[in-house]
């Protein structure tokens, strides 16, 4: 009788474990390196100096998602507001990353820092995504790295840097 019962106890606690949201849940990391073009497509001034700016980068990532390497692409779009007082800059990218045709994850970066800086670390938020990314979340940092603006064009630039984020997927 005592074995009977044991085995029932075993049974409910591995179907109740099997169908609970956190026996599919994990966490880990992230780590990406990632190399980004840039395109300004938009600025406003007060005199010489950038009041407004946005636009879009598109980037290669390389590196680990929960132990699993990753090569993907990101599509971000940015606005960047310039407080006067300060010479600070508050800039905000909103980004997908995908990885095939069903699976992408939204993040979104913000950092602040002064106009002519070439490196920098920012705050990263995992939003969700699509495919085995769907409900992510997380949080971490993105150490970044400016690169050399195209001679012919200045409103193109190049990036380059580290996003490390404590992520959990559902």
């Amino acid at each position: 009788m005592l074995k009977l019962l044991i085995r029932i106890l075993s049974i409910n606690g591995l179907i109740f474990f099997m169908l609970s949201p956190i026996a599919f849940a994990g966490s880990g990391t992230m780590s990406i390196n990632w190399s980004c073009s840039q395109k300004t497509t938009g600025m406003q001034f007060m005199g010489q100096m950038p009041l407004h700016i946005l636009g879009t980068f598109h980037c290669i990532e390389r590196g680990s998602i929960m132990g699993e390497k990753v090569t993907s692409a990101s599509s971000c779009v940015y606005n960047g507001i310039m407080n006067p007082s300060t010479q600070t800059m508050s800039f905000t990218a909103t980004c997908r990353s995908y990885h095939d045709k069903e699976n992408a994850m939204f993040t979104r970066v913000i950092s602040s820092f002064k106009p002519m800086d070439q490196k920098g670390i920012g705050k990263v938020t995992v939003m969700g995504g699509t495919g085995k990314y769907k409900g992510a979340s997380g949080s971490g940092t993105m150490n970044w790295n400016g690169g050399p603006d195209d001679p012919n064009d200045p409103s193109i630039g190049s990036n380059w840097g580290k996003t490390s984020v404590k992520l959990t997927l559902p």
